[in-house]
């Protein structure tokens, strides 16, 4: 009776130690999950924010191309206008990229 009571308790002590384990483990993969879903979010993010920088340098590069026109030619020139659209449809293929 005395070997079975300490068999008993290390039985008892190794159950517990196992089912401790099993619990850890199931939250580190809950945490692993939970990593995973805010790193696809933050992937997410930053491809927007790619996206947002490159039309903000379209729409940068758009309005040094008017500041352009503006010095070289006379708003009532006929030249002007044409300047004006140039820069626009230069403009345009940058904003379908971004």
């Amino acid at each position: 009776m005395k070997t079975i009571l300490p068999l008993v308790l290390v039985i008892s002590v190794n159950t517990a130690i196992a089912d401790n384990l099993q619990k850890d483990q199931q939250r580190l993969d809950n945490l692993q999950k939970d990593l995973d879903q805010k790193q696809d979010a933050l992937d997410k993010q930053k491809k927007a924010v790619k996206a947002l920088e490159k039309k903000l340098e379209c729409n940068y590069n758009l309005l040094q191309a008017y500041n352009l026109c503006e010095e070289k030619h006379k708003k009532d020139s006929p030249d002007y206008p044409k300047c004006m659209e140039k820069a626009k449809t230069s403009n345009a293929g940058c904003q379908e990229k971004a």
